[in-house]
C-alpha cells in the first residue's frame, strides 16, 4: 500500500516481486480483490451495481448534521476534497427538516446535538421512511468510541460509526461503505 501512485510504482513492485499495488486511500472491495490476487485466486465477480456506485461516489449529496463548528468545517472540507456536496445543519431538528425538504445520500449525524440528539433524529427519520418505503444511510458521528454506544446507534437505526475527532481515510471508507451497502442492498 502507498499513497504515492506514480507510473513507475507497478513496474517497480513487479521486479521486487509485489503482486498487488494498492493506492490509499484503500476501499475494503479494492483490498479483497488484491488479497484474493496475492494469494492466486480468482477475484469474486464485481457486481454491476458497485461499478455505477463507484463512479457516482464521486458526487454525493451529504447531511451533516453537526454542532460544532470545528467538526463542520473539518468534515466538509475533507468531503468536499473528494468531489461531494455538503450541506451543514446544526440540530437534530435541522436535519430532520432538511430531509423533508431536500434529496441527499448520506446523513452524517452527531449523536450528541441541542433540540434532538442524533439518536431521536434518526428515529424521526426512520419512521419518515416507513411511509415512503425510502433508507438513506446514516452514519453516527461521535467522540464516544465504547461498543455499547456503538449498539446504541445501530439500535436506532444508524447503519455506520465514525469516531471523532474524524481521520480521513477512516471517514472516506465508513461513507463510501454505507452508500456502497445501500445501493447493493436495494
Amino acid at each position: 500500500m502507498s499513497s504515492s501512485d506514480l507510473p513507475s510504482d507497478i513496474p517497480r513492485c513487479r521486479v521486487l516481486g509485489i503482486h498487488c499495488h494498492i493506492t490509499k486511500p484503500v476501499s475494503r472491495t479494492e483490498l479483497g480483490e488484491s488479497i484474493l490476487r496475492a494469494l492466486g485466486l480468482p477475484a469474486a465477480p464485481i457486481h454491476p451495481a458497485r461499478q455505477d456506485v463507484s463512479e457516482s461516489l464521486r458526487h454525493l449529496s451529504i447531511l451533516l448534521a453537526e454542532n460544532n463548528l470545528m467538526n463542520q468545517k473539518l468534515a466538509t472540507r475533507l468531503l468536499e476534497k473528494r468531489g461531494h456536496c455538503i450541506t451543514t445543519v446544526a440540530t437534530g431538528r435541522a436535519a430532520v427538516e432538511a430531509l423533508k425538504q431536500n434529496t441527499f445520500d448520506l446523513v452524517l449525524m452527531d449523536v450528541q446535538m441541542p433540540e434532538r440528539d442524533g439518536w431521536m433524529a434518526t428515529e424521526a427519520i426512520r419512521l419518515q421512511e416507513q411511509a415512503t418505503g425510502g433508507h438513506i444511510p446514516i452514519l453516527a458521528l461521535s467522540a464516544h468510541a465504547m461498543k455499547d454506544y456503538q449498539e446504541r446507534c445501530y439500535q436506532t437505526g444508524m447503519d455506520g460509526f465514525v469516531t471523532k475527532p474524524f481521520l480521513p481515510d477512516q471517514l472516506y471508507e465508513a461513507v463510501e461503505s454505507a452508500v456502497v451497502s445501500a445501493v447493493v442492498d436495494k
